[in-house]
């Protein structure tokens, strides 16, 4: 499928998602719009409510993941949109707390559900990637477990309040606080061939400059880890969108995600308003880490978005005196994905995050998963 092909339409959309038959689409569009419940947040058509995921007490403790819920007055899709496994990268915990008060219910078919914050703990804590209860990353351990740790059961919790219950998924991601990033997007690709159309009419509708492609056939339940593979091996065309860097946000990133998103819902017809024209994005297909060949302090000499040569002196580190220890050179010609957005160098931790432009058709030949958190 071309970039430049025409978005699908709803029913065929529906027909990936849901894996109906004709004759239940048609029995879908014309049945009421009933209430619908995720946590304490009950929304009957025409409604907004607000409430709340519980995660009960288990090994560690317990806590609650907030939760908006809004129910169209006409029928439609359900459209998950979930932000903040990581709870310090604010741009897309921002962007979807602000997103939730512009949602007019009595404008939309269908239903949107919002979590603008599942890791509470380190949003509170200003803690990067991981969740300082448990010490672990709740974007690695989908599909969770009930008995599991508390970064294991928000995951349960998720899947099945949240990604259950939608037909289509969005999940928020941006630059944590060592994290100096581009905004982007991830593509999803399965080898379904509806499925994966479906996901690249959502990015295309969403707009980002790199779409970042990975393979991912194959994916079972038991097996996807992180939460957009989990939604993807549920049945549920799910994209993965970016923006933020360093641990702070902008306008910009906000209006982003926020003017991306409702780009998308009215792509999917859940919005009465026009669907802006795509722009022709990057398709990325490699990923290149370049990890750092010592410890000190780090001096970047390229910045996010830039194009590097390959061989092209891209930073130095120092040792702790200040006395220079070792270049850093691009392996590759490719553009800055995103950089360490801090001084400190630590040995075999990556400094750079490197795609590889796709050449020819980018729409065919994806790349294996990496980067990101």
């Amino acid at each position: 499928m071309a970039a430049s092909a025409p978005l699908l339409t709803h029913a065929t959309r529906m027909l990936v998602s849901l894996l109906l038959t004709g004759s239940a689409l048609q029995a879908i569009a014309s049945e009421p719009v009933t209430p619908i419940q995720v946590g304490t947040a009950v929304a009957k058509h025409g409604q907004v409510s607000r409430g709340e995921i519980l995660i009960d007490a288990g090994s560690d403790s317990g806590y609650s993941i907030p939760v908006i819920v809004a129910n169209g007055e006409r029928p439609g899709p359900t459209l998950a949109l979930i932000g903040g496994l990581h709870g310090a990268e604010f741009a897309s915990i921002v962007a979807l707390q602000k997103l939730s008060t512009q949602i007019d219910a009595s404008r939309l078919s269908g239903r949107v559900i919002i979590v603008p914050l599942v890791n509470v703990a380190a949003f509170d804590a200003v803690a990067r990637h991981l969740n300082p209860v448990d010490g672990k990353n709740i974007n690695r351990v989908f599909p969770g477990s009930v008995s599991g740790t508390q970064s294991e059961r928000a995951a349960y919790a998720v899947t099945t309040q949240v990604i259950d219950q939608a037909n289509y998924v969005i999940d928020y991601h941006g630059g944590d606080i060592d994290e100096d990033q581009h905004p982007y997007a991830y593509w999803i690709q399965t080898g379904i061939a509806q499925l994966d159309a479906s996901e690249l009419d959502m990015l295309l509708a969403y707009g980002p400059d790199y779409i970042i492609k990975f393979a991912a056939a194959g994916l079972t339940v038991e097996t996807a880890k992180l939460l957009p593979t989990q939604a993807v091996a549920r049945g549920k065309p799910t994209i993965t969108v970016d923006a933020g860097r360093a641990g702070t946000y902008t306008a910009a990133d906000l209006a982003t995600l926020i003017d991306g998103t409702f780009n998308v819902m009215a792509s999917l017809e859940m919005l009465d308003r026009p669907v802006k024209a795509p722009k022709k994005p990057t398709y990325i297909e490699r990923f290149i880490y370049v990890k750092s060949e010592g410890t000190g302090t780090f001096y970047p000499l390229a910045a996010r978005g830039q194009h590097v040569r390959k061989g092209q002196k891209i930073g130095y580190v120092t040792d702790r005196y200040g006395m220079p220890s070792f270049d850093v050179v691009a392996p590759e010609s490719a553009v800055v994905l995103y950089l360490n957005s801090t001084p400190s160098a630590v040995q075999g931790e990556q400094l750079f995050y490197l795609g590889v432009p796709a050449q020819g058709d980018a729409t065919q030949r994806p790349a294996k998963f990496g980067g990101g958190t």
